[in-house]
């Protein structure tokens, strides 16, 4: 752009393109991580062409940035085939105004985050809960008083129904699940479905219709519930849906850490006796998960008494966590 440049760090070696148009790359640069790019178009140009261009540019300078034979291999078993599927959780995400499924900061970065993959191709798939009820509406009075009011949305509008169903144990009661679907299309048609879960089903009780009614709502004990659901009944959701083969997990934010236990049950059943099976067991479930997190604070990760943790889960996943939990705390 006219007066900035974007850079994109990858590998350990660099190249520039000077301008927007195809030519030859320059020579490669000393390791610097960074892919500088300048573009003819100016801000004024970009904004009246609805920032359109903008993803086109990024798209393209990684296209000519992963087909230059300098570019660094990354190696082993970090190499990411373009075969290779991601499921992505998080609790918020924001792929619309209009659907008010996030709060913040959080939930804007993980819509970026699946708009970026549909616009480069990446093959991945999103899942989050369906928050009908979105996160809340703020109105100040004349007095300037604050009053907050539930946000509905026309989920018709946005989002698919399926037919899929899965249920998770919560309470010792079975939850049932389904999900809804809202394609992403990147720049190049390349396409990302995001699953949105509900538990607003006639078949559960009432309190369980309302676990994915907003986001962020109600004491520790529903918000524990809630990530049973995106967790738990997120992995088994895929399951159903017919994504059986998935390499990598990527948790945003510790709200869907429960989908580490649900792959732990998945391959290996009740917990092992010994612990060098367990250390084992663990280590090959930690290779194919991902965790990142917005809020590097105690005070950004849920912590959850044992005692409400085993009376949410059960008591078979209860042993799963007395095996692993530290300091009386999940």
């Amino acid at each position: 752009l006219e007066g900035e440049h974007v850079e994109l760090h990858w590998g350990e070696c660099s190249w520039r393109q000077q301008d927007a148009r195809p030519r030859q790359p320059a020579k490669p640069c000393q390791p610097g991580f960074t892919l500088s790019i300048s573009s003819s178009l100016s801000c004024r140009h970009l904004r009246n062409a609805g920032f359109d261009r903008r993803p086109r540019v990024l798209a393209s300078a990684v296209r000519l940035f992963d087909s230059h034979p300098a570019r660094p291999s990354l190696g082993g078993e970090r190499s990411m085939p373009r075969e290779t599927r991601v499921a992505y959780f998080s609790m918020e995400l924001a792929l619309s105004p209009a659907m008010p499924t996030y709060s913040g900061g959080l939930g804007v970065l993980a819509g970026d985050t699946i708009r970026s993959c549909a616009d480069l191709g990446v093959k991945v798939v999103a899942v989050t809960l369906l928050h009908r009820m979105g996160y809340f509406r703020q109105r100040l009075d004349r007095s300037v008083r604050q009053s907050v009011e539930p946000e509905t949305w026309p989920l018709e509008k946005f989002l698919e129904p399926l037919s899929a169903r899965v249920a998770v144990d919560i309470e010792d009661r079975p939850v049932e699940i389904r999900a809804w679907r809202h394609t992403v299309t990147g720049v190049d048609g390349a396409r990302v479905a995001t699953y949105f879960l509900d538990t607003d089903l006639p078949e559960n009780a009432p309190e369980d219709r309302r676990l994915t009614d907003s986001l962020y709502a109600g004491d520790e004990r529903h918000r524990l519930r809630q990530e049973v659901v995106l967790g738990i009944g997120g992995v088994k959701m895929l399951r159903a849906l017919g994504f059986q083969h998935l390499d990598r997990y990527h948790l945003n934010e510790g709200h869907a850490a429960l989908a580490i236990l649900a792959l732990l049950e998945e391959r290996h059943g009740d917990p092992p006796r010994s612990h060098p099976d367990l250390d084992a067991r663990i280590e090959e479930i930690r290779r194919c998960c991902v965790f990142t997190t917005h809020t590097p604070v105690p005070a950004g990760h849920d912590k959850f008494p044992m005692e409400m943790a085993c009376a949410v889960l059960g008591k078979r996943r209860a042993r799963w966590l007395a095996t692993v939990a530290k300091q009386g705390v999940l």
